[in-house]
């Protein structure tokens, strides 16, 4: 192996990591949001994570689609990094190709772009979890802007520990984050 592999290995793990730790940050957050404020069952929120799951899915089988531009087009969201609100989605090559960069770009190019990815895949899974909602439950702009802050609250409130989204999440809901979320990780 490369030493270019062996980078390319350790973004890809890097990647894995984060999307592990933002899906129960998420989601985890989401259950309790859905459980306080719209009294969703579990059986109901379980149901709304398989549809997540789905539409991470059928969009992730494709680099060329982005899934953050498939929440605005399918609910005129446009999602942005709370640390970053300036940079847009839309700006970003990696985010937002449509066959043009990809097939382009040399090894180290996008070992480049997977390390970028990193910090924008919270945002995806989040796209994934709204189009979801939309799709499945005819939730609107509006409704999924309520959540989006719910889910902003419930994490500032645990201090964006992952351990006390977990544990707020069995006590609120009594779903288990780790094994429902995380489950093939």
């Amino acid at each position: 192996m490369t030493q270019l592999q062996k980078a390319i290995s350790k973004a890809d793990k890097e990647l894995m990591e984060e999307g592990r730790h933002q899906i129960l940050m998420v989601h985890g957050a989401a259950a309790v949001a859905l459980k306080n404020k719209w009294k969703y069952s579990n059986k109901k929120i379980n149901e709304v994570f398989e549809a997540s799951d789905r539409v991470w899915k059928e969009i992730g089988t494709d680099n060329r689609i982005s899934m953050l531009q498939k929440l605005e087009d399918e609910t005129g969201i446009e999602l942005r990094l709370t640390d970053y609100p300036e940079a847009s989605f839309h700006d970003l090559a990696y985010l937002n190709d449509s066959g043009q960069y990809l097939d382009k770009i040399t090894g180290m190019q996008f070992l480049a772009m997977r390390k970028k990815q990193t910090k924008w895949v919270g945002a995806m899974i989040q796209a994934c979890l709204y189009i979801a909602l939309s799709r499945e439950y005819g939730w609107g702009q509006v409704k999924i802007g309520h959540l989006m802050e719910e889910i902003r609250e419930i994490r500032e409130a645990a201090g964006q520990k992952e351990k006390k989204i977990i544990d707020l999440c069995r006590q609120e809901t009594g779903i288990d984050c780790i094994s429902r979320f995380c489950t093939g990780y």
